[in-house]
């Protein structure tokens, strides 16, 4: 087999599908091309890698990740990467008093409560719009 970009692009595919990822075409998920989250996938996990936790502290969390776009680009990084190793610190309101939450974004201790995808030609539209061959996800989290 000739070395081309596709057939490159689908021997990654397949490897990280063999890992058990569940693969995807960018082009078929309907979504905000503005918003790199896989946000389908991101509000379906939360409530699985947090039960028991506040529909509003869920709500929060998003909120965050969806607007991290404050500051330069290092310190937006050093943010997720805190969020996604330590969980999102989140304040709401319950019953008229502020309430505090650690929403985590994956659950390292129970593997199966996480969502993992591999997703190719994901188009993500800013300064400049990108669309990557292959995009790992992990609760709808680009990594």
């Amino acid at each position: 087999m000739p070395f081309t970009e596709a057939n490159f692009e689908n021997a990654i595919l397949h490897l990280v599908e063999a890992l058990g990822y569940t693969r995807l075409y960018g082009p078929d998920i309907a979504r905000d091309y503005r918003n790199p989250l896989y946000m389908d996938a991101l509000t379906q996990s939360l409530p699985r890698v947090n039960p028991g936790a506040d529909a509003e502290a869920l709500r929060e969390a998003l909120h965050k990740l969806t607007h991290v776009e404050h500051g330069e680009l290092v310190s937006q990084n050093r943010r997720f990467m805190d969020w996604l190793q330590n969980g999102v610190e989140v304040s709401y309101q319950k019953g008229g008093e502020t309430k505090n939450a650690l929403v985590r974004l994956v659950d390292f201790a129970h593997e199966d409560n996480n969502a993992f995808h591999v997703i190719n030609q994901w188009t993500v539209a800013g300064g400049e719009t990108k669309r990557p061959d292959v995009v790992v996800f992990i609760n709808g989290l680009p990594l």
